[in-house]
């Protein structure tokens, strides 16, 4: 919980205001790195820093210019294969580190916020991976496998009715 204690004691809400006031004063690089340098690496299913993350990213790209798609490749590269590398060796909370990366150059990356759920999901933090997946799904409605994981997901949440309508939602868009 980013309001105060988390799990390992420390109290983040500090540097969780820091990053709020920051992002007033349009200095996104700051509240950024506090956000995902300081606060997710310790608490990787704290919900609210991972929006506020995004939103910032997503706000500064808007407001400041996003990078050019190629320099935004090239700067990502890197992150994206140790990404794909550390997901197949299973090494989830790492893996969530490096889509993170990729994710401050590209925040609108539909195949790096799948990639991101499903470490976030592995990594035991679904409450992560389910916003991830409301992420990706506002950028994309039609991601039959993000619409697939969301239904699995709440359905481990004991959510049913959610559950259903995500799967509905993929059946008809794939019937198979």
């Amino acid at each position: 919980d980013s309001v105060g204690r988390g799990a390992k004691g420390m109290d983040v809400s500090k540097l969780f205001e820091r990053a709020e006031e920051a992002i007033k004063r349009k200095n996104y690089d700051y509240a950024i790195d506090i956000l995902a340098k300081q606060i997710l690496p310790i608490y990787p299913n704290d919900v609210k820093a991972r929006k506020l993350l995004r939103g910032t990213v997503q706000r500064k790209h808007q407001e400041l210019g996003a990078p050019s798609s190629l320099s935004a490749q090239a700067k990502s590269l890197g992150p994206t294969v140790k990404l794909q590398m550390l997901k197949m060796r299973k090494k989830y909370d790492q893996a969530i580190l490096e889509a993170e990366k990729v994710l401050l150059q590209a925040p609108r990356d539909v195949k790096t916020l799948f990639t991101l759920a499903v470490c976030c999901d592995a990594a035991g933090h679904a409450e992560a991976a389910i916003s991830v997946l409301e992420n990706l799904l506002a950028i994309q409605d039609n991601h039959i496998n993000g619409l697939k994981a969301m239904g699995a997901l709440q359905e481990d949440q004991g959510d049913f009715d959610k559950a259903l309508n995500y799967y509905k939602k993929a059946s008809k868009l794939d019937p198979g």
